[in-house]
């Protein structure tokens, strides 16, 4: 619902809002001319957001085929096109988009895992930029809880990791 959709029982989605969606065309707007990376959980976000920017966009996620996800790959790391829309998952290990510094989560899920493999898509050897990340989220809502344990989770692995260094350091 944060999403401006629900999926009814007969499984068709049915807008509710198109706040999050007028949020993303401000946010691209206030980015410019720069490449952006969108990160989505939900196919039917991504058809949105490629009715919203027609012609700009191509796509990583599981609806497509390799080959035109190969192809999205190429067109963006080339600067052929401005936006890439993808879920995490598809795009989100073994890819390397350092020509993108900005990245727009469109919407989450529980896994801290899969949102620091997507962040390390653009933020990794070879960026020569700062790199922004954007969350787009529904006041007092589920984004919110999301977003909480997101970092707590980072907290957690973060106080794990100095731990080990710790360690080794006295081994």
């Amino acid at each position: 619902i944060t999403s401006g959709f629900f999926v009814d029982t007969d499984g068709a989605a049915l807008d509710v809002s198109k706040s999050k969606f007028n949020l993303l065309k401000e946010v691209l707007e206030e980015i410019g001319d720069h490449q952006v990376i969108i990160w989505c959980q939900f196919h039917y976000e991504i058809r949105n957001i490629k009715a919203m920017i027609p012609g700009k966009c191509c796509f990583l996620y599981g609806e497509i085929s390799q080959s035109y996800k190969e192809e999205s790959i190429k067109q963006f790391k080339n600067g052929e096109k401005q936006y890439l829309v993808a879920h995490p998952k598809s795009g989100g290990v073994g890819l390397t988009f350092t020509n993108c510094s900005y990245n727009v989560y469109f919407s989450l899920d529980y896994s801290y895992e899969t949102l620091k493999q997507s962040e390390d898509r653009t933020h990794r050897h070879g960026q020569v930029n700062k790199v922004s990340y954007y969350f787009l989220m529904a006041a007092n809502s589920i984004d919110q809880t999301i977003y909480k344990a997101l970092t707590k989770k980072e907290d957690i692995s973060t106080a794990m990791l100095e731990r080990v260094n710790q360690e080794t350091q006295l081994h």
